[in-house]
């Protein structure tokens, strides 16, 4: 096998020559390049000679947003950004998630460190599966609209269906697709959603951060034994699944699932096992099959079940798993996700007290 052509941006000199090193020692990954400015990095880009970008954000001059943005409207390219996940890195990571990165990995430590050798491994690894990724050009961050409305499939209307609860998983691209979900969604659910995005374990509060302040709803990690909650986002936490078990969250157990732990197929499983036809399940953009199976035990239950339109998603592995196997109820492009998932809920109600005060009659000076 060829190996994946790795293009290097890094202004550290220590750092850049540390990543060469990590990179030629993995056979799946040659370095191709390895510069210091965005600039120069463009160029290569421009002229095809990278597979997979490993991207720093602070550089001089032009920014690693900057590079995001030109790269992903100009020559698309998987770009995995290192990144400390502490502080304003955390969050400017997550802001590259959002911009079109398609990972975030944390920067490698001293080769003195003990994590070192397990650092190393998780860049190597996540640069050698994101070359293989074939991205759609994208204008201003737009989400690119489906051709077509698709064809409405056999079965119940979406108007026999009622939920009591939403489970959302995603993986690569997940941070925009969410974003762009939730926002279109426009207002807190009269249910509680369960939402599994895969991600670096070290990113994700900060990645809960972002998401509650971008979105209408709250966002929160999900804690073993609480009650989930109308109108809250509840996040399985990192490294984890995330169960909904008599009426409560269930968070435990490492074991990878679908090669994920939290994994959405464990999430979405649950659900049909708890609340049966009362279920709602979402997979979207994502590499992998994670979430397919658990979707099709709602289907099953008699839930309604829906899968990203390839026209949306920036990788459709998860969602095409979905297809495949039958467990998509409905398969629909983003915006058409978020104008249709209100329509299983009923509307929140008021709090008891405005409630009462709205049934009174209105006195008459």
């Amino acid at each position: 096998m060829t190996p994946a052509r790795v293009l290097i941006v890094e202004d550290s000199a220590v750092m850049r020559t540390l990543v060469c090193e990590l990179i030629e020692a993995d056979p799946r990954l040659r370095v191709a390049a390895a510069v210091d400015r965005v600039e120069s990095a463009l160029d290569l880009v421009r002229r095809g000679s990278a597979d997979v970008v490993s991207l720093d954000l602070r550089l001089p001059g032009m920014t690693g947003m900057d590079f995001i943005a030109a790269a992903m409207s100009e020559h698309p390219v998987p770009i995995v950004v290192l990144s400390s996940a502490l502080g304003r890195g955390g969050l400017s990571a997550i802001q590259a998630l959002r911009a079109g990165a398609v990972a975030v990995v944390e920067k490698p430590p001293s080769p003195h460190d003990p994590s070192f050798e397990r650092a190393g491994a998780t860049l190597c690894t996540q640069l050698a599966i994101m070359s293989g990724l074939r991205l759609v050009r994208r204008r201003d961050g737009a989400v690119p609209a489906a051709a077509a409305p698709p064809d409405p499939p056999p079965g119940p209307p979406l108007g026999a269906f009622r939920s009591s609860v939403l489970g959302v998983v995603a993986s690569t691209g997940g941070p925009r697709a969410l974003e762009r979900l939730f926002n279109v969604i426009g207002r807190p659910l009269d249910a509680p959603i369960l939402l599994v995005q895969h991600m670096t374990p070290a990113f994700v509060e900060n990645f809960v951060t972002w998401l509650g302040s971008v979105v209408p709803m709250p966002v929160v990690l999900a804690r073993h034994g609480e009650a989930p909650r109308h109108g809250l986002i509840h996040m399985a936490p990192p490294g984890a699944h995330l169960e909904l078990r008599r009426g409560l969250l269930a968070v435990g157990g490492s074991d990878p699932v679908d090669g994920h732990a939290p994994s959405g197929t464990v999430l979405l499983r649950s659900l049909a096992e708890e609340t049966g036809g009362a279920a709602a399940g979402v997979v979207l953009t994502g590499m992998g099959v994670d979430g397919a199976a658990g979707l099709a035990r709602i289907r099953e239950a008699g839930g309604a079940t829906f899968a990203e339109d390839p026209s949306t998603a920036v990788v459709d592995g998860m969602p095409g798993a979905a297809r495949r196997l039958g467990a998509a109820r409905w398969v629909l492009p983003l915006d058409e996700l978020g104008t249709t998932l209100p329509g299983l809920f009923s509307p929140p109600r008021p709090p008891p007290s405005l409630e009462r005060r709205q049934s009174q009659p209105k006195e008459i000076p």
